[in-house]
């Protein structure tokens, strides 16, 4: 007969598995191609970047924030 610690530790690492899936699936979703051009203003970036800078990344970030706050997906 097992004890409440084990079915607990169960519990835990079902909760903790299910956490990491779904962390790998969102960041495997969330990942933007590399078009050559920011993502934010459409400038020219160096290559293997997604952003021409910090700027233009977190503003991005920013509206996707927003978007999903407001229940829209990424446009």
């Amino acid at each position: 007969m097992t004890d409440l610690t084990d079915e607990a530790e169960k519990i835990e690492n079902m909760h903790r598995e299910s956490a990491i899936l779904a962390a790998r699936k969102a960041a495997k979703r969330d990942r933007l191609p590399e078009t050559g051009e920011c993502h934010h203003c459409g400038e020219e970036t160096r290559p293997g970047a997604r952003f021409c800078d910090s700027d233009c990344r977190d503003g991005w970030q920013r509206e996707q924030d927003a978007r999903r706050r407001a229940g829209r997906r990424d446009e």
